[in-house]
């Protein structure tokens, strides 16, 4: 996994922090995101 796919990682991750803050119930749906999203790009 290169640097710069984390560091996407990670602005996807704060892009999406108010969301998560602002409806704690959709957070399960951000985690399985992340997950589809390691999924697609982790090595």
């Amino acid at each position: 996994m290169g640097f710069s796919q984390i560091l996407f990682l990670f602005l996807e991750f704060y892009r999406d922090l108010p969301n998560v803050q602002t409806s704690l119930p959709t957070t399960p749906v951000f985690l399985s995101r992340r997950k589809n999203f390691l999924r697609q790009y982790g090595s």
